[in-house]
């Protein structure tokens, strides 16, 4: 019964947070949501959803949190063009809380581009943004995805193609690494929290790293 799966998804007030944590109760499972800012989840109002209040970047905080969980989400952002950790201590912190408690399965939002997919996020990307705007953010990503896959956990990596605004009623293309089928690298948020219930219970990709893409 997926109402005794307790869900504890960091990132829960982000843009794709917010529309997983909406799919996770849809299902039916037990959601606990981690945020620094309480006012950015009043909103939502159910009987199987809680919330914990702290920084991703405290032990005790995370800790606390992942205690109770049966599965760990992440879809943590950092937009911030400065070079920072401040989501990879995060991911230090989630990793070692889950140890600590013995908990296995971790789902981390990442992105197309990192690791062996490095280059497959589109011309524009390659070119102006990855170099510029999002080179500290991609230096971080391959510190949390490094952290990840030396964990040990029952981990499933997920790099979507770049976020566009609605979601394309067509069916989106999973692949995993390092195969590179994509022409033309757009994804939705819709489609991209998709998957991750999906994976929640099929537990399909774990210790893999996919690619999620309408082409």
């Amino acid at each position: 019964m997926k109402k005794d799966i307790r869900v504890l998804v960091f990132g829960a007030s982000g843009k794709t947070g917010r529309i997983i944590v909406k799919k996770l109760l849809k299902e039916g499972y037990q959601v606990r949501a981690f945020v620094r800012n309480l006012r950015k989840v009043n909103h939502i109002s159910h009987p199987d959803f809680t919330v914990s209040q702290g920084d991703v970047r405290s032990t005790k905080a995370v800790e606390d949190a992942v205690k109770d969980s049966d599965i760990v989400l992440s879809a943590l952002g950092n937009l911030r063009i400065f070079s920072n950790t401040i989501i990879s201590d995060g991911v230090a912190n989630i990793i070692s809380a889950m140890k600590l408690h013995e908990k296995k399965r971790l789902l981390f939002m990442s992105s197309l581009g990192v690791g062996d997919s490095k280059g497959q996020l589109g011309l524009i990307h390659n070119l102006i943004y990855l170099p510029t705007f999002l080179w500290n953010v991609f230096r971080d990503k391959e510190r949390q995805e490094k952290l990840i896959h030396e964990s040990g956990l029952a981990w499933t990596i997920i790099r979507p193609a770049g976020f566009i605004l609605f979601p394309l009623p067509l069916h989106y293309r999973k692949c995993v690494m390092p195969l590179r089928p994509r022409v033309l690298p757009i994804m939705s948020r819709y489609h991209t929290a998709d998957f991750i219930i999906k994976e929640c219970s099929n537990n399909q990709y774990i210790q893999k790293n996919v690619a999620l893409s309408y082409f």
